[in-house]
């Protein structure tokens, strides 16, 4: 199994019927491209108003005996076009199988950039991860120093996927949340959702106090957002997609203390399979968000692309409406393998209108794809999917955004088994 994380968005561009994006060009890397991410660089930019992002992609390999890469391509605004500029420099190399890595919030710390990275898996000699946080302005020899924040007292190897940040406790400073797994395969032998406490230093501190929200149900992939409980209170709630549990959940505080574990309740939304991501959007545009999510093809469960509609009164107790988007993705019986990974909506171009398109990673089956409505009525959940890239292996997590700032979205496709990534982009002029 490989875990990816798709930061997806095709175009709505306005009188485009094909949602395929134009391809500029591919990029041979020097290592295994896993997950890629945009990230804003506030020393660079921004330039004639427009942010400039660096283009960085973390990557690993199953031996054991060696720490994996991360790999940033700087400036990347203004090199994307050029594939002779696109080298890439290491900003860090002490990590073992990092996953997703992107900036922490500004004004958290006095430094003017700091990125986190989560890392391990459940491979042996890869399964000791840790949540590390690095300041990008403070680089000895060009290289990053990962300060490690996950403490971890009972001495368990844990690995890590995603970060979230919110204030757990109240105390005006902002923590870091995670769900973290031991052991894997078919099954993980245990699995938490934490949080780590920020103790209040304007700097890089390690081995920050971890607190226990629940166990054995989130596990890999999560998302925090705002939700309106029946009372009429807004609370910070966790929506996780279980990827070994099978269990899509939302997790919050009855009194929105997270110190008060007394208050935490749990959700069990539905059990479909093997959840992949998940987001919160307005898939169908009516007004109301939906769960976003998907199911990864593995020992005979479908692979899939949901959405779930929020039920119109109490969503704490009435039952979310399942719509299956897209079926019918490759099956894989033996473990380790599957498909679809991740599925995001997003709207291509700055003028898009419209339900969103849908950005899917077909994961193991080394394509990427993109869904499109069949029709704008809110009641009608078909949808039709073309793919945008063939591989062969397994594609990673997809970088999308506007780099250049001209309206249109640029695509960075990272081919991990070809040792490549496919730059793309929506400006089909």
């Amino acid at each position: 199994m490989m875990n990816w994380i798709l930061l997806a968005f095709v175009p709505v561009i306005l009188g485009a019927t094909d949602p395929t994006p134009k391809t500029l060009y591919t990029m041979t890397t020097d290592v295994f491209p896993a997950f890629c991410s945009l990230i804003r660089n506030p020393v660079l930019g921004p330039d004639a108003g427009n942010p400039i992002y660096d283009l960085v992609y973390s990557s690993f390999s199953p031996n054991p005996r060696q720490t994996d890469p991360i790999m940033r391509v700087e400036g990347v605004t203004k090199k994307y076009l050029d594939a002779s500029q696109m080298g890439a420099n290491d900003i860090t190399d002490e990590l073992s199988w990092p996953n997703e890595v992107a900036a922490v919030p500004d004004n958290i710390f006095a430094l003017p950039q700091v990125w986190w990275a989560a890392s391990g898996f459940f491979m042996t000699g890869k399964d000791d991860g840790e949540v590390a946080l690095m300041s990008m302005t403070d680089m000895a020899y060009g290289k990053a120093t990962p300060v490690t924040i996950s403490s971890n007292p009972t001495g368990i190897l844990w690995y890590y996927h995603r970060v979230e940040w919110h204030d757990m406790n109240q105390d005006g400073c902002t923590d870091a949340v995670t769900a973290r797994s031991n052991g894997g395969g078919p099954a993980a032998n245990y699995t938490q959702l934490v949080w780590f406490e920020n103790p209040c230093s304007t700097q890089l501190t390690p081995n920050w106090d971890v607190h226990v929200l629940t166990e054995n149900v989130e596990d890999v992939y999560f998302r925090l957002h705002s939700m309106t409980l029946p009372s009429g209170e807004e609370t910070t709630a966790v929506i996780s997609s279980g990827f070994y549990s099978h269990l899509l959940t939302v997790v919050w505080s009855n009194t929105n203390d997270w110190t008060d574990v007394s208050s935490i309740q749990t959700l069990v939304i539905d059990n479909y399979g093997w959840y992949f991501d998940v987001e919160m959007v307005d898939i169908n545009m009516d007004g109301k968000l939906d769960i976003l999510t998907s199911t990864w093809s593995q020992t005979g469960l479908p692979g899939a692309v949901i959405a779930y509609e929020m039920p119109d009164g109490d969503w704490t107790t009435e039952p979310w409406t399942r719509h299956i988007l897209q079926g019918g993705y490759k099956s894989f019986i033996i473990a380790g393998s599957g498909s679809p990974g991740t599925a995001n909506a997003f709207w291509p171009s700055t003028a898009s209108t419209g339900k969103p398109f849908i950005m899917v990673s077909g994961d193991d089956d080394g394509n990427a794809y993109v869904l499109t409505a069949d029709s704008e009525d809110a009641n009608q959940w078909s949808y039709s999917q073309t793919t945008i890239f063939k591989g062969s292996g397994t594609v990673g997590g997809i970088a999308v955004g506007d780099v250049d700032g001209d309206g249109f979205m640029e695509v960075f496709i990272p081919a991990y088994t070809m040792k490549e990534i496919t730059v793309m982009t929506y400006n089909l002029q």
